[in-house]
Formats: structure tokens, sequence, C-alpha cells
């Protein structure tokens, strides 16, 4: 896999390059029990210190996405194995009746989920709901279907729920994963300016503006030479009309107005409903 560095950008390059290999790892390029680059590897490749590499490497333990090995490496940590049946019910009845719900409310919500509507309903969650939107509007159109969005914190009742395999909310029900888009899938998308020019991102959502800005970092774009904006904040159309490149989200760009030229980018890889 390629990575992208830039010096001497407000991003550091320790943050450029976490980004970049967690959305490797939500886009399934680098698998569970996968072995990453060496860091003395990494480091010659991209003309950095060792420490540098090592400091990203420790950073992504630390958060629960890699093991280091001794002696062997580092490694895209496996999955944990799912919980026994036995423990999910011991679990779930002990909850419930901590919670104070009585055994015959216990009883009926067991039915309706052991005998769900005959019409299946999908819904997007995330702890930020405006990119459990843009998820769900793209899983949307893939689909053919209506899919609904919420947040993690408040997920719809009697929903198949999914949710970006990164960002999997601690729930007691389950969760399907949703693929990110990789870095090379996303530059491929878009469309350089002429030098000189101003190019924008538009997006409704401030995580997908904030990996915008350190991948464009990471790609040595000036930061003034790039504007972000939310279409529905208050001036968030400012500027817009002075850029030479605009992309934008796919519920964004149903906020653009039609003067503008823009390109719509996808923030999810193509996949099949379950």
């Amino acid at each position: 896999m390629r990575f992208w560095v830039a010096r001497g950008t407000p991003t550091p390059i320790k943050e450029q390059l976490i980004s970049q290999l967690l959305l490797a790892i939500f886009s399934g390029r680098f698998v569970p029990g996968e072995r990453l680059p060496s860091v003395r590897q990494l480091a010659r490749r991209l003309g950095l210190h060792a420490n540098t590499i090592s400091a990203v490497y420790q950073e992504l333990a630390a958060r629960g996405w890699v093991e280091q090995r001794p002696g062997s490496g580092v490694y895209v940590r496996p999955q944990l194995p799912p919980p026994t049946l036995d423990s999910l019910i011991e679990r779930f009845l002990a909850e419930a009746a901590a919670a104070g719900y009585p055994p015959a409310a216990v009883l009926e919500a067991v039915s309706r989920a052991v005998h769900p509507s005959p019409v299946l309903q999908r819904a997007v969650i995330d702890p930020e709901p405006a990119l459990a939107e843009v998820i769900a509007a793209e899983l949307s159109a893939q689909w053919g279907e209506p899919v609904r969005f919420a947040s993690s914190a408040a997920p719809p009742p009697d929903h198949q729920l999914w949710a970006s395999a990164g960002r999997l909310p601690a729930l007691q029900r389950r969760v399907l994963p949703v693929r990110l888009v990789a870095v090379e899938d996303i530059l491929a998308q878009a469309q350089r300016p002429p030098a000189g020019r101003l190019l924008a991102v538009v997006s409704i959502s401030p995580t997908i503006l904030e990996w915008s800005a350190r991948i464009l970092s990471a790609l040595g774009v000036a930061p003034d030479a790039v504007l972000l904006r939310n279409p529905r904040d208050e001036q968030g159309l400012d500027g817009l009309s002075l850029c030479a490149s605009i992309g934008a989200d796919v519920v964004a760009a149903r906020l653009l107005p039609t003067t503008l030229t823009y390109h719509v980018f996808r923030v999810v890889a193509v996949q099949k409903p379950s």
C-alpha cells in the first residue's frame, strides 16, 4: 500500500499516517492478522525517522487496532471471538432485570425479535448522526431501498443495524459492518485544481471534513488552498463560487445551488445488503 506524507503542514506527520492506516484497516486493505510494514521498512520508504513510525504503531496499539509481537512485527489485531449464545442470553436477562423490566415485557420483546416484521428495515448508526446520514444515503442509493440513520446512542428498535467497521458502537444488538472507501479510491475520485486555485470539500459531517483535511495535508496541499464547508452552517456556502474544484458528499450535494459545478464523492465501498 502507498502512503503520503507532507512536511511543514499544520497536521503532524504522525496524525497523517495514523489516519491513512486507520482508513486502510476500515476499508479492508489491511485485514485482521495481516502484518504491517516494519518500522525500519516504512521509515526508509517515507524518508522518516524510525521513532516517528514507532510512535504511530504505538498509538494504534493503544487504540486497540494493532498488536506488537516481539521479534515478529506489528499486526492488525484480530477481531474478538463472538460471545456464546448462552452468555448473551444470561447477560440480557440480568441487564433487563436490573433495568426494572418485568418478565412479561422481556418475553414480548424477545417475541418481536424472533418474529420480526416481514419487511426488513435497515438503519445506519454512528456516534456522529451526520456521518450516519451520509452513509445511509449512499447505501440507500446502492440498494434501492430506504435506509434510516440515527445516533448510536439511540439506535432505532426493530431495525437491522449497520455502522462503519471502524466505528462500531458497543451495543448488545448485532451491528453489521459498513466498509469505507480506501484512501486510494478517494483520491481516484478527486479532481485536482490548477496550481494556485482553491478547492473545496463540502460535507454535512465534521468527521468527513476532518478526514479530508488530513488526507489533503498529507498530499502537500496547503491549508489556505482548501475550503472546508458544511452547507448546513450559517455561512456554509461562502467562497465556493471562487473554487476551481468542489467535492461534496451525497447529502451535501443536494444542498448546493445549481449554479455551482461540483462532483459527488463516495465514502462507502460498494457492498451487498445482508
